[in-house]
């Protein structure tokens, strides 16, 4: 076992004490946009085995997430299309609120969802939950909320865009 001789930083969302070694490797230097609790989009342990097509679909964005150059293009085009100037564009990555949109839109897709079926899946869903970078223990009634802002940005992307965005991932995947 690895003797922890850092310095010990109290976290109050935790309770208990971390090293300040092991509270920079879990948010600020292997994830500058996460949070305590949030599992980093390229650890989430999604089943291969599953044929519902929600599994499929979360393998897919999590491999686009790999894909900077791709994602900084589908990223910029849904960020021309919304709009959004209300972003914390603090020490959140504020890429991060169109990457969720995106995970909301590409879901509706290819579920054919309804949008309150898609926010119940994203509230209950411990994947989905995942996938959108929220802690998935302890959804709070603010990232609840946020959910509904984010489905009715989501519902305001035109087909258009969709298509421009699929072309790009098609492209990809050639």
């Amino acid at each position: 076992m690895k003797k922890n001789t850092g310095s010990v930083h109290k976290s109050k969302s935790l309770g208990a004490c971390v090293s300040l070694e092991d509270f920079r490797r879990s948010t600020i230097m292997r994830r500058p946009y996460g949070y305590i609790g949030v599992v980093p989009i390229e650890e989430i342990q999604i089943s291969t085995k599953s044929r519902d097509e929600v599994p499929r679909t979360l393998l897919v964005l999590q491999a686009l997430w790999g894909k900077k150059r791709l994602l900084d293009q589908i990223l910029s085009i849904l960020a021309e299309q919304i709009d959004k100037k209300d972003i914390n564009q603090g020490a959140e990555w504020s890429g991060i609120y169109y990457w969720r949109i995106y995970v909301l839109g590409v879901l509706k897709r290819k579920t054919d969802w309804t949008y309150d079926r898609l926010w119940d899946s994203a509230c209950n869903h411990q994947k989905i939950c995942q996938m959108l970078q929220y802690d998935d223990l302890n959804l709070g009634e603010g990232d609840i909320d946020e959910l509904w802002g984010l489905i009715e940005d989501m519902s305001r992307i035109t087909e258009k865009t969709w298509d421009k965005i699929d072309s790009f991932v098609a492209k990809w995947g050639q």
